[in-house]
């Protein structure tokens, strides 16, 4: 009886540490997993971003740029015009215009803003063979959007 004895309470201990070793496996993973989610530049936050475009056309505007997760937009529009949105996507270039095919007269502006800054604007920039319109281009350097 005393051997019986002897053999469950060393089942319990073998028991014991199985559960000991366990416990400090589970809680080294979650205190690694929540050291790379709290490490700075491991995750991304949503950058606000905000695209008008303003000018003398009323309609016929073609406007193109990359939405929230960098898929590729195009749409005729009116001005003026504007696209408000978080962006998720991973592009370190991102390019807006807005341009009015054809030869008639007027101006379009594009105007791009970050976290409510303006980081570019430009007017009747676009080649003259593709018609009245600006382009902006903004790039992330690492330290943050930069236009041109």
């Amino acid at each position: 009886m005393a051997v019986k004895k002897i053999a469950a309470v060393d089942a319990m201990n073998r028991w014991d540490d199985r559960r000991m070793r366990m416990t400090s496996l589970t809680a080294a993973v979650m205190l690694g997993a929540g050291l790379l989610v709290a490490t700075p530049g491991t995750a991304s936050a949503a950058v606000p971003v905000v695209f008008e475009l303003t000018g003398t056309f009323a309609d016929g505007v073609q406007v193109s740029y990359f939405g929230p997760n960098d898929e590729p937009i195009v749409q005729v529009a009116g001005l003026p015009w504007s696209a408000a949105y978080d962006y998720n996507g991973s592009a370190r270039s991102l390019t807006f215009t807005g341009i009015h095919p054809g030869g008639d007269p007027g101006s379009v502006t594009c105007k791009v803003s970050i976290g409510g800054k303006t980081i570019v604007s430009h007017t009747n920039n676009a080649p003259k063979p593709a018609g009245v319109g600006a382009y902006c281009n903004i790039v992330d350097l690492g330290s943050g959007y930069r236009g041109n």
